[in-house]
């Protein structure tokens, strides 16, 4: 086997082991910068409630998305509690599969509640997860800096810039992350990254150890959001260029591990992958942001990372594509090259292609910093070396690369100079104002115990200066009931039914214009009330459309709805005259329940005209007075039912079907082939995957 293995660098230089001393350094170094980035984001102040702006405020994390996926992975916790693994999300605008916005950090999340043993509130533990993601970048700089068996010191500065350079809301850094909350698309790019130095290392190499981290990390990827698997494959498609190009003649192995990988990874992510493209004609997403020019990407990367960075990246790159002394360093460097093509194609900037417009070319950013706050770190820290062996100082690299990681920090988060605000590191995060939480906790509370059963509660407005507009979507915490909101998040039901514009100018609701209602005072009609199931509304001043009432005014004025209580700047009503979720006909159901994937109602009475207002999906099955019956698609996007007239006890079930079964078989295989590589058995089946 020793032709199999190929030229590399795998003793350590000569410089790095003249100390012990130094690990110790660069321990105390990298632990000191995590240590107080947590401090600085309030990673030690747990449930802490601190007084600002004469208010009480709970130090968790409010902006933007960082509701919806607290509330996501709160609703996992339920779901777990009731011994069910969630599949299906109810209350969320009619609900949706969760492979259609996976739950990969959701389940991190649960699990790091379970290991505090439910002590801490779900605001501090994704808040916890938040900032651990925000710091997770440094495992991948450390694995790429590590490959090629040098000192970590690109690794630090890079972490250093991950920290100290915000970036814009797409750009993957603290912007992005925990000023706007979007974890989902920031933490599949960093299991990316994780993914690029174990994979370059196991390809050249054979170390089985980082075949396991590489098939873990592209996992995690897939599982946390499957528009990162583009960067798996450009990294992929790197590291076996580079094997063909540089590594002769032992190119061949390389590639037999690569596959091995790519195979593994491929069944352990089959749940998630092949039931995206199974229901394929069912999901999209609505296109908020594209490049419309290689101009504006240019504007992008540069606001990512600064201009700066962006030309030390670049030198960096060409520095590890000449030289062979850094196999793992150029795979990164090629991959890097390869993502900006694929992200322009991709972009319609080179091409024009209309079926990838769902992947928002601009969401691709996140994987791109990274890789480019590396390729700077990695040109910085090898400057370092050059002039510390020019001018002979053994201790220069070191102190040299920490203080550059130094100077980074204190120019960007000072800032000092002129620093525009897309790259100012760490500003203020902005708190859960406790007085807004509580009083919008009641009102759900109440219109949840006004709300008959088998109906759903409305949630129209934000609340001011102290809550954010996304904050209704706390309301899961008060009520395992649907959910309807005037402005939400994500949804994929494309008929979904909107409220009647009545003829008002810029009052029609249109999908793919963004998900909301032009003027929500209008989803206050008999017509959405019963198209919807609503059965309790909870409201608050949303601001006055130019033809339209403010939507607290017009809830006060409204003969539809019954007020059960004012709780701050929300009012709670009761709907007089509600109609069900489930209906037959015109006949409302004698009993009804609705869970996440399970619902059940019976009839004394109907013509066997059912309809379910839940979003119709095909692994949905139903059965009447225990037979087994169809279910269409209705309009609006819901399910209907065809049974025969009279009483009726039905009952849906959101069901695992053959091919779901299937695709976690192969995953299991996956996680049993994941174990084989690890303990390097069968030996015979390794023998060219894994050296002696």
């Amino acid at each position: 086997m020793a032709s199999d293995i190929p030229s590399y660098p795998l003793e350590v230089p000569e410089h790095t082991r003249s100390s012990r001393l130094r690990p110790l350094i660069w321990l105390v170094a990298f632990v000191a910068l995590c240590g107080w980035v947590v401090w600085r984001l309030g990673g030690f102040h747990l449930d802490e409630v601190v007084r600002q702006y004469n208010a009480n405020f709970l130090a968790g994390y409010i902006a933007v998305d960082h509701p919806f996926h607290t509330m996501r992975a709160w609703q996992l916790i339920e779901s777990l509690r009731d011994g069910e693994i969630l599949r299906w999300i109810t209350t969320h605008q009619g609900g949706y599969p969760v492979e259609f916005y996976p739950l990969g950090v959701s389940w991190i999340e649960a699990g790091t509640w379970a290991l505090a043993f439910g002590q801490l509130s779900i605001f501090t533990v994704h808040k916890l997860v938040t900032i651990g993601m925000f710091l997770l970048p440094g495992l991948g700089f450390w694995f790429l800096a590590r490959g090629d068996q040098r000192g970590p010191a690109s690794a630090f500065i890079a972490l250093t810039m991950q920290v100290a350079i915000a970036g814009y809301w797409m750009a993957g850094g603290f912007t992005e992350l925990v000023l706007w909350g979007l974890i989902t698309n920031v933490a599949g790019a960093t299991a990316a990254l994780i993914a690029i130095g174990p994979l370059a290392r196991f390809s050249i190499s054979g170390e089985r150890k980082m075949a396991v981290i590489a098939i873990l990390a592209i996992g995690a990827a897939t599982y946390t959001n499957p528009r990162s698997l583009i960067a798996v494959a450009v990294v992929g498609l790197a590291v076996g260029c580079c094997l063909i190009v540089f590594h002769r003649p032992d190119w061949r192995a390389g590639l037999l591990r690569l596959g091995t990988v790519a195979g593994i990874s491929g069944l352990l992510g089959a749940s998630e992958i092949l039931s995206l493209i199974r229901y394929r004609d069912l999901y999209y997403f609505v296109n908020y942001e594209q490049y419309d020019a290689s101009a504006t990407y240019w504007m992008g990367s540069v606001r990512a990372v600064s201009t700066p960075v962006i030309w030390l990246a670049v030198l960096g790159a060409v520095w590890a594509l000449v030289s062979p002394r850094f196999p793992v360093a150029r795979m990164a460097s090629v991959a890097l090259g390869f993502y900006v093509l694929v992200t322009l194609f991709l972009s319609g900037a080179i091409i024009d292609v209309d079926f990838i417009q769902q992947l928002e070319a601009p969401r691709l950013m996140p994987f791109q910093r990274m890789l480019t706050l590396f390729m700077a770190a990695f040109f910085i820290a090898r400057l370092i070396d050059v002039l510390a062996t020019l001018f002979r100082v053994g201790w220069g690299r070191d102190l040299g690369a920490l203080a550059i990681g130094l100077v980074i920090l204190v120019v960007f988060i000072r800032p000092l100079g002129d620093i525009g605000a897309d790259f100012r590191g760490m500003p203020e995060v902005p708190k859960i104002s406790m007085n807004e939480l509580d009083t919008f906790r009641e009102a759900i509370s109440t219109a949840d115990a006004a709300a008959p059963a088998g109906t759903a509660i409305l949630v129209l407005g934000t609340s001011g200066p102290d809550m954010s507009w996304h904050e209704r979507l706390w309301a899961s915490l008060e009520t395992r009931k649907p959910l309807y909101y005037e402005h939400w998040l994500w949804g994929w039901n494309d008929q979904h039914q909107g409220p009647d514009s009545q003829g008002i100018p810029g009052c029609t609701f249109n999908n793919d214009a963004g998900n909301y209602y032009p003027c929500p005072d209008l989803t206050l009609s008999p017509g959405y009330f019963a198209a919807h199931g609503i059965g309790a509304v909870v409201v608050t001043n949303v601001g006055s459309h130019a033809n339209t009432q403010d939507a607290r005014d017009a809830a006060k004025a409204s003969p539809l709805l019954q007020p059960i209580g004012t709780f701050g700047v929300w009012d709670a009503y009761s709907v007089v005259e509600p109609v069900a979720l489930i209906v037959d006909g015109d006949e409302a159901p004698v009993s009804v329940t609705i869970e996440d994937q399970h619902m059940s109602a019976n009839f004394a009475d109907g013509p066997g005209d059912i309809l379910v207002k839940v979003n119709w999906f095909p692994r949905w099955s139903a059965t009447v007075n225990g037979e087994t019956v169809e279910i269409e698609r209705a309009e609006g996007g819901y399910m209907r039912i065809v049974a025969p007239p009279g009483p009726v006890e039905l009952k849906l079930t959101y069901e695992l079907t053959m091919l779901d079964w299937f695709n976690r078989f192969l995953a299991v295989i996956g996680f049993g082939l994941t174990a084989c590589v690890a303990l390097g058995w069968p030996r015979s089946a390794f023998a060219r995957l894994i050296p002696r």
